[in-house]
């Protein structure tokens, strides 16, 4: 019996050591460190510097203001005079498409534009006929548009085809300078069209000021 125990472990020696010498012997592969979702972490060089924080400024806006009593009822009167709002860089106590009137900080819908040819409506009052259709997009925060591409895709988008956003020039304003100036001529900046998809239940709207800073991309 002592025998076949000492054969036993003769045997269970010859086995065994040879694979732990082989173990201890073989090299080891360093542990690759991971997130906690499982992929593997950035090295800290590699990791790119955040951008820097660019300036909130401040955006051109229109308001929409209600029709005459005798005006044709399918029409978007937007209107460039502050109405019961508190503008925060007014020109002239009305909104300011030379460098904004409101802060890119506040959520409004951008004014979008799908120019045509219909004629004025007769009776209408007031100016800025664009000769086509005005809608509006989903409320966005003005910080968010940065580029007049993302504006004009974005009323594209939720609008259709042939949509993009309005520009204080649709409706036939010029800036005043020192030859010109619209309330000594009796003349008001705005923006009329066929009263389209997303206008009403806004006080103010996104309006593109052309060659300006007046831009929330600006």
């Amino acid at each position: 019996m002592p025998r076949v125990i000492v054969l036993v472990l003769t045997l269970l020696g010859i086995l065994v050591i040879p694979l732990m010498l082989k173990k201890c012997t073989a090299p080891k592969t360093p542990p690759v460190a991971v997130a906690p979702s499982g992929a593997p972490l950035v090295p800290a060089a590699n990791v790119p510097e955040p951008a820097g924080n660019k300036p909130i400024g401040y955006g051109l806006t229109f308001g929409l203001a209600p029709l005459e009593e005798n005006d044709p009822k399918d029409v978007a009167n937007m209107v460039c005079e502050a109405g019961d709002t508190d503008l925060e860089r007014p020109y002239k106590g009305a909104c300011n498409p030379n460098v904004g009137d409101t802060s890119c900080r506040i959520v409004l819908p951008v004014l979008c534009i799908k120019k045509g040819d219909l004629p004025r409506p007769g009776g209408l009052s007031g100016g800025g006929w664009t000769r086509g259709e005005l809608g509006a997009t989903q409320a966005v925060m003005g910080a968010t548009l940065d580029s007049e591409m993302k504006a004009n895709v974005m009323c594209e988008r939720e609008l259709g085809p042939g949509w993009r956003m309005a520009t204080f020039a649709d409706g036939g304003n010029y800036l005043d300078d020192q030859h010109y100036d619209h309330e000594a001529r009796g003349e008001v900046w705005a923006l009329q069209g066929r009263l389209g998809a997303g206008i009403g239940g806004n006080n103010r709207y996104w309006v593109h000021s052309q060659g300006q800073t007046a831009n929330c991309w600006d």
